[in-house]
């Protein structure tokens, strides 16, 4: 398995609302107080994940979504996924999108390939908008590898949902949401 790394990219930036507890945890292993002692490797795997980077932890979830892949999906797409280029799309879509909030998510009127084509549009593009926020908030919020593996499955589930192939476009920017009044992309722009 080949990985990337993006060097500080903006997405690693985003905080958690679990960096105090996590910065407690730390203090708690650097000091290796006697309760702490007979689930001290516990703490340092959960610790060590944590303070694994937002890129780190999306090259993980492309790879768990790329294997998640219905047979008969695009290979094209699920090759895309695991690049390099990829991962930096994705890691800039996911930005966009924690940036704008969920409050555009209910806004997203229609979600169009890049050929132009309406791939979605009615209520399924708000749900397809709020599982690329709720995916992008899962992995910046995860506390450890479960946590993580759910926020790939109900985006996996998600994607089911909407129809094969739309969310991981979205991620790749090969389509776009349109917004009320947008001339392009709003929250995860081109």
């Amino acid at each position: 398995m080949k990985t990337y790394t993006l060097l500080a990219h903006p997405f690693d930036a985003v905080p958690s609302r679990h960096d105090a507890s996590t910065q407690l945890l730390a203090r708690a292993v650097r000091a290796d107080c006697d309760r702490l002692r007979t689930t001290r490797f516990a703490c340092e795997d959960e610790l060590g994940f944590r303070q694994l980077g937002n890129v780190r932890r999306l090259e993980m979830c492309l790879w768990r979504l790329a294997w998640r892949q219905p047979p008969g999906a695009d290979d094209e797409t699920t090759t895309a996924l695991q690049a390099h280029e990829g991962l930096a799309a994705a890691a800039d879509v996911l930005m966009a999108w924690l940036e704008s909030g969920a409050t555009q998510a209910g806004l997203a009127q229609e979600v169009v390939g890049d050929d132009g084509e309406v791939l979605l549009s009615g209520d399924a593009v708000a749900h397809c908008a709020r599982a690329l926020y709720w995916f992008g908030r899962g992995i910046v919020d995860a506390r450890n590898w479960h946590e993580l593996d759910q926020a790939v499955a109900d985006f996996a589930a998600a994607g089911a949902a909407v129809g094969p192939g739309v969310l991981a476009r979205l991620l790749l920017r090969r389509a776009q949401v349109k917004l009320p009044g947008a001339t392009g992309w709003e929250a995860g722009g081109k």
